[in-house]
């Protein structure tokens, strides 16, 4: 915080002063979107979404295996058991096997002998009840693959609201730096207008009291000026906040940066037929895309949770062979088959776990439907506001031109003798409070500008 910095500029060099760097709009809003810690989270996302898809598929990898059992006792070799193989998972209920086992000793199970080279198998496993459909696995893969889908969208939301709120902050920061400007020259008026007071009360022209309402004009507007210090101050070191340089080091904001103008040039109000046009796309905004891949990811779920709404029925079978180098062999000297099956008599926990992950999909849709109105609303309103403020910066732009012609009149009544010191502190007073209305107008149609931006997801 270059408080004295800060301080330092104010006295010395001016708020205009010639020595000032401006730091513009698109290189601030460049700087945060390059920098910014919440920039760099959100570009993370597509590499953890990249992430979550290389581990779902992961549970689809070959898979080798291996066992060995040995026990020997007095001398005597009850068994020795190895058994070796390779699992190749695939997207669907389809599991493949090969297996290779010696198993050897005095009291080796007569279901476990194997010839004394080995017995190799080629198998194959099938789900035909439970997981016939979906299963872990290709839920995981399929969830992982629509967040992947998501990523992109979710990162322009986050990008979106992050340079939303760093631009307001900037036009607030241009705000406070304008008014503390006008402020500076009211204060300066005001002095000048107490020295010509006090000169004429010196030659018999003006009474005492004309001082003291000229001085207590001129303390008024120190008080104003102090007041716009202390917001220009809190609004620089807010936009500092946004600062960073490389490796994530919060930057510093050179003390006589300043902001660009906010004057902002008259805009056209937004017609029926682009709004409609917007209106029409916004199934297209990236917060109801993200919403529509979490209701697609809903809808994974819910089919997963069916799978448990049938029986259990796997089945296997595996070719068995003595020779296991010779392919052929597998067809000719014997085969392993078996199956398992099981079944919930009253399946509540299934037909409880379908209902749960419906209602969480009713709930995302409902919460789309409202997000999609909400999102309406904010575009409609802001267009029409556009419009609005639009009509109200050129009104009270004349009007401040009307308080500069009165003032003007007065200040000539003023230096020639005739003018009194109340009115044309009235005058001035309305001048400036015109000006700083018209500031005012200026920041809120940066500020609605900006609203209408981020509320159509385009920022």
């Amino acid at each position: 915080m270059r408080i004295f910095g800060l301080l330092f500029l104010f006295s010395a060099m001016g708020i205009h002063g010639q020595n000032n760097q401006i730091l513009t709009r698109d290189a601030f809003v460049e700087k945060v979107k390059q920098h910014h810690p919440i920039a760099f989270a959100a570009g993370l996302m597509d590499n953890k979404a990249a992430a979550t898809v290389l581990q779902a598929r992961g549970a689809f990898d070959p898979a080798l295996q291996g066992k060995l059992n040995q026990k020997t006792f007095s001398g005597t070799q009850y068994f020795n058991l190895l058994e070796t193989g390779l699992l190749l998972p695939t997207r669907s209920p389809v599991e493949f096997s090969m297996g290779w086992e010696q198993n050897a000793g005095t009291f080796v199970n007569p279901e476990d002998k194997t010839p004394s080279t080995g017995l190799g198998s080629l198998g194959i496993g099938v789900n035909l009840g439970k997981g016939l459909l979906m299963d872990a696995r290709r839920a995981s893969l399929r969830q992982a693959l629509l967040l992947q889908d998501a990523a992109p969208f979710q990162i322009q939301s986050m990008l979106s609201d992050l340079l939303a709120q760093a631009e307001m902050d900037y036009w607030n920061w241009a705000l406070t730096k304008e008014k503390l400007a006008l402020y500076q020259e009211a204060s300066d008026l005001a002095f000048q207008r107490l020295r010509l007071i006090r000169g004429a009360l010196q030659q018999g022209d003006r009474p005492t009291i004309d001082t003291v309402e000229a001085y207590a004009q001129w303390q008024l507007r120190q008080i104003n000026v102090e007041q716009a210090k202390a917001e220009y101050l809190a609004a620089t070191n807010l936009i500092e906040a946004y600062l960073w340089k490389d490796g994530l080091v919060p930057d510093q904001l050179p003390s006589a940066t300043i902001p660009q103008s906010i004057q902002v040039a008259a805009l056209t109000a937004v017609n029926l037929d682009l709004l409609t046009q917007w209106i029409t796309e916004l199934d297209q905004h990236p917060i109801l895309k993200a919403l529509d891949a979490e209701i697609a990811m809903q809808e994974v779920e819910i089919k997963l949770k069916k799978e448990s709404l049938r029986p259990e029925l796997k089945v296997k079978y595996n070719l068995l062979s003595g020779n296991p180098a010779q392919i052929g062999t597998y067809f000719e000297d014997g085969y392993k088959w078996g199956g398992s099956a099981a079944f919930p008599l009253l399946l509540r926990s299934a037909r409880g776990g379908v209902q749960i992950s419906t209602i969480k999909k009713q709930e995302l849709e409902a919460k789309r439907l409202q997000k999609k109105n909400e999102i309406r609303v904010k575009i409609e309103t802001y267009a029409e506001l556009s419009g609005i403020f639009n009509r109200q910066t050129q009104l009270a732009e004349e009007q401040m031109n009307r308080f500069k012609q009165l003032y003007d009149v007065e200040q000539i009544r003023l230096l020639q003798g005739d003018g009194s010191v109340f009115l044309i502190n009235n005058r001035e007073a309305k001048w400036v409070e015109s000006r700083e209305k018209v500031l005012e107008l200026y920041f809120k149609v940066r500020k609605n500008q900006i609203s209408l931006q981020n509320s159509r997801g385009l920022f």
